[in-house]
């Protein structure tokens, strides 16, 4: 990834999408492959948790092709480079960077992965869950502090909003190219989510962010999820924070975080504008149905 920077590369978060989770973990791909079509990419450790028929490679074991086609470009001496460029709608080429992951595209995310998110968000809420369950039995050994408890179970808790934030930009969202006129099997640069895949975030996003059982807290858990008390380099905020995990100022924050991501003005407007993309005898998503849900 750093070396790829020394040579020009930009970030290409978009890399991580050529493939579906279920391929990524199959012996189609494993060993035989990058699972992304960049190293540019943020790209997670591949954890599977029902996702594929076998835990695939748990990172990238070789250069993606759109590091290829990018350095092919930017260092081939010759004077027609049109046939390189006219590669540039290969589903495995696919490219967006720093400035793309505050727009509209969802695939244009960092530590997403896989060409269906939704899969991996599922996943990453079964890998929250499982260590969750165990953590008061499994994660704690004996003779440990019970603090450890807290720490583990705020892993789970950002592995769980992660997934809802990255699943919740697909409402309202579009995918975005950068193909010129003319290119060959060129695409218009703007094309809006199918309503089915918004759909199925949203209701996701609601199912794992508002109900109070998503988050596993028992009164068990509670009562061991303390601090402690050491004022030394590696405790002293610890040792400002209240000895009792905050509950509801910290799940209600999460709640209310994700609420604002669904609500906020920049997400009506996207949802409210793709309606005009849209034909109208296309079904969409729309404005009254994201404020009604």
């Amino acid at each position: 990834h750093e070396v790829g920077h020394t040579l020009g590369l930009r970030h290409n978060f978009k890399a991580s999408s050529i493939y579906p989770v279920t391929k990524i973990n199959s012996p189609e791909l494993k060993g035989k492959e990058a699972f992304a079509g960049s190293v540019m990419d943020y790209l997670p450790v591949n954890i599977n948790m029902e996702s594929g028929e076998l835990q695939g490679d748990y990172a990238m074991i070789a250069l993606g092709p759109y590091d290829m086609w990018a350095i092919e470009y930017g260092y081939t001496t010759g004077d027609d480079l049109k046939p390189i460029l006219q590669r540039v709608a290969e589903p495995a080429l696919r490219y967006g960077t720093d400035e793309d992951t505050g727009g509209p595209d969802p695939l244009s995310r960092r530590y997403d992965f896989g060409a269906d998110p939704i899969n991996y968000a599922k996943s990453q809420y079964k890998l929250a869950k499982y260590h969750r369950e165990r953590i008061v039995d499994k994660f704690v050994k004996d003779g440990e502090s019970w603090s450890k408890a807290r720490r583990g179970y705020e892993i789970t808790l950002s592995l769980q909003m992660r997934a809802v934030s990255m699943m919740s930009g697909w409402v309202g969202g579009a995918y975005v190219y950068r193909d010129k006129k003319g290119d060959k099997d060129g695409r218009a640069p703007i094309e809006v989510v199918p309503v089915e895949l918004q759909r199925e975030a949203l209701d996701w996003v609601i199912a794992h962010t508002f109900p109070e059982d998503i988050y596993g807290l028992t009164p068990d858990m509670l009562a061991r999820m303390t601090v402690d008390k050491w004022l030394d380099a590696g405790g002293f905020r610890d040792a400002m924070n209240d000895a009792t995990w905050p509950i509801h100022d910290r799940i209600l924050g999460l709640q209310s975080s994700v609420l604002t991501m669904l609500m906020n003005p920049t997400t009506l407007r996207r949802v409210y504008d793709n309606e005009f993309r849209v034909p109208s005898d296309k079904d969409a998503m729309t404005l009254a149905e994201l404020l009604d849900k």
